[in-house]
């Protein structure tokens, strides 16, 4: 399906808004400033990034800015322990620490403080989030559980987008392509007016089939880019956002938005299945009141209404699959006859935050309630709802200037999985000197989405007297996570900061994958030759993980700056969970230089992700596959990029941009997963070129 690309139409009324301004020089922070930069993710209330009570990384405006970064996963998978796994050019999967899966359901993400995660599914959709990556101001992503903070859902971390606030008039055009054939466009116009701001987001994003295939020794021999369906791309996902901003005076402020992401999507829903076409839409209205009432603190209440309706076939109809198959044998489940899973979710929440200090800035406090309603109608799930009543408290007392002790705790109250505690103990030691430690432990919770507890849907397998069935399970318990870690920083002046950690961490009640789960029941029908077998849910292990990572910043001029992160894991039993299969690098790797001169910058990259648990992968011989692909050394992707940016004297504001990825290798594999019939699935991808214009006004 086609959709009416509205940055053409909105491109003329961002220039009525245009007036010049003067753009910074795109030079980095020093790495003093960076420290003292605010953050708010870590207790919901604004601390220096250097007092962060639990590990916490940052990417600000000027990483974003030159990091030719096309979408919101590739800005973050440059930082230390987040693993990005590229599954397709419709769905990309991002996780902390290792636990990467296909539909990753452990990680919460927030922009201007609401969730993106779809409760139904129990997932994050990276593509149809509703924002572009030139809108971003700042990304803080909170390293390992915040359920004491954020509750259900914040497991292995979270990932907290602040957008950009309009100070003043203008407004920025970004427009690119490539030789993927992955057109994109967005506008971004803000008017400032007295007391009165107007804020305008809006573009489309694009991808033609590319050639992706990977063809493993398996039952199937119909790689994963087949499509059933003859449509014209892979991902076409529009975009629109409107805010207004009124602020009544220094102390208090009112900002309501609106904002819509639709277009068509095609994942993955099982490895070696041919992707499936999903009709997508994701609406959302949100508003939010601030006041400082000063020594009675600082109050935030937030309400925020979101709308997802989908619909997909999610699987082909037998008649498809045997006319396509070409080796006479299939294992591809599919629908006896074509039917549409037409469903819609909506969920309602509100919440109210307070802060505040004592004068003598000795003691700080965070506390808040929220409420959340999730209706579920039709679709992968018959008609469900579910309510969560939350209340959390952070506090932190400083006992001396050096030394911080935090303590936070949270509440939730799900409707359907009972009740839930998370919290977060924290020592943070800062000397007046060039060493930091900070030591943490933390509890979180995961509760199973909608999907885990309800679904009921009947496969056939073609050839094979065979049916089955996946079926929910409303027994299953929340997954829980314990961790400890220390964290070791030490910073030299303005030039050079090494950060070390080191942390354990043990999950209880995991859940498989929403493909996978145990085989509950097998019947036989004797008229018919036929049987049906069962999977459900289930609470399936407990498993460990273990890692080092180290993160290095050296910046020996204002416009240079280099950044070296390394991360070790060691996940203990995690990989060979029962009806899961997770992907937990045992070592990733990324380095990076950048330098600015005159109107011309630069940024090269070096990106390793090497291999998960060989046991995994226990069959086969996959080196046929391509180098990546050996028996001994079965590595993910190594990518070299590099991203060119120009200034055009000629025209104010206008900037030409050129971005290569994966220069070495024309050919690598982005994404393999193992399974006991198909032997194994994937998604390849090559270089990929692309370049365009960035014109602010």
């Amino acid at each position: 399906m086609k959709y009416p690309k509205l940055w053409l139409v909105l491109f003329a009324s961002a220039g009525l808004l245009a007036q010049n301004e003067v753009d910074p020089a795109m030079t980095d922070l020093s790495l003093e400033d960076l420290l003292n930069l605010e953050v708010v993710s870590a207790t919901r209330g604004a601390v220096p990034l250097r007092e962060s009570p639990i590990p916490l990384s940052l990417i600000t405006a000027n990483d974003i800015e030159m990091s030719g970064a096309r979408d919101i996963p590739e800005l973050l998978q440059r930082l230390v322990g987040v693993d990005v796994m590229k599954v397709g050019t419709s769905q990309t999967e991002v996780s902390i620490r290792g636990k990467n899966i296909n539909f990753n359901r452990r990680l919460l993400v927030l922009i201007d403080g609401r969730s993106e995660y779809i409760d139904l599914i129990g997932v994050t959709l990276w593509h149809l989030i509703p924002i572009s990556v030139s809108d971003i101001e700042r990304i803080e992503v909170v390293r390992g559980p915040a359920s004491s903070v954020y509750g259900a859902n914040a497991f292995a971390g979270v990932v907290n987008i602040i957008t950009k606030q309009p100070e003043t008039s203008g407004g920025q055009v970004h427009i690119s392509s490539g030789n993927e054939n992955q057109p994109s466009g967005h506008v971004r116009a803000h008017l400032k007016h007295n007391q009165f701001s107007w804020l305008l987001q809006a573009g489309f994003d694009e991808a033609e089939n590319t050639n992706t295939a990977v063809y493993f020794p398996g039952f199937n021999r119909i790689p994963t880019t087949v499509n059933f369906e003859d449509d014209a791309s892979s991902k076409s996902v529009s975009k629109v956002v409107l805010s207004g901003i009124y602020d009544w005076s220094d102390d208090r402020s009112l900002r309501t938005e609106y904002g819509t992401a639709f277009g068509d999507m095609e994942l993955i829903p099982q490895p070696g299945l041919p992707r499936a076409d999903w009709d997508v839409s994701n609406q959302f209205f949100q508003s939010e009141y601030v006041h400082d009432a000063h020594h009675l603190g600082l109050w935030r209440f937030q309400l925020h209404f979101r709308d997802f309706s989908y619909k997909t076939q999610l699987v082909p109809t037998t008649v498809d699959v045997l006319s396509a198959e070409e080796q006479g044998n299939s294992f591809f489940p599919s629908l006896d006859d074509e039917h549409l899973f037409d469903g819609h979710s909506k969920m309602q929440s509100l919440s109210l935050v307070w802060q505040n200090s004592t004068p003598s800035g000795k003691t700080t406090a965070v506390a808040g309630i929220e409420y959340r309603h999730i209706d579920n109608k039709g679709g992968l799930v018959p008609q469900r709802s579910k309510n969560v009543a939350s209340a959390f408290a952070n506090l932190t007392y400083r006992t001396r200037s050096w030394l911080h002790l935090t303590g936070g705790i949270r509440f939730d109250h799900d409707s359907i999985t009972s009740n839930d505690i998370g919290y977060a103990l924290s020592a943070n030691m800062l000397p007046e000197c060039e060493h930091d430690l900070r030591v943490t432990a933390r509890r979180a919770f995961r509760t199973p989405s909608l999907f885990e507890l309800y679904t009921d849907i009947e496969l056939n397998v073609p050839r094979q007297n065979h049916r089955v069935r996946f079926r929910g399970n409303n027994q299953l318990n929340a997954e829980e996570i314990e961790t400890a870690d220390i964290t070791y920083t030490m910073h030299v002046g303005n030039r050079f900061q090494l950060e070390f950690e080191i942390y354990f961490e043990r999950y209880k009640d995991l859940i498989g994958n929403p493909e996978s789960g145990r085989l509950t029941e097998i019947e036989f029908d004797p008229n018919t030759n036929q049987f049906l077998t069962t999977t459900s849910f289930e609470n399936l292990s407990d498993a460990e993980s273990r890692g080092l990572q180290l993160d290095l910043r050296y910046q020996p001029k204002p416009n240079q700056s280099i950044f070296l992160n390394a991360h070790w894991a060691d996940p203990d039993e995690l990989n060979d969970v029962p009806g899961e299969t997770f992907f937990t690098p045992q070592i990733t790797l990324n380095a990076g230089w950048r330098v600015t001169y005159g109107d011309l910058s630069t940024q090269l990259t070096f990106r390793y992700v090497d291999k998960t648990d060989p046991h995994e992968f226990p069959r086969g011989d996959l080196s046929a596959n391509g180098p990546n692909f050996t028996r001994d050394h079965q590595q993910r992707y190594s990518v070299f990029a590099s991203y060119f940016r120009c200034r055009v004297p000629a025209v104010k504001g206008l900037d030409l941009f050129l971005f290569v990825d994966n220069i070495f290798d024309d050919h690598y594999v982005a994404y393999y997963e193992f399974d006991s019939v198909l032997n194994a699935a994937g998604e390849a991808f090559g270089r990929e070129i692309n370049g365009g214009i960035i014109w602010k006004f």
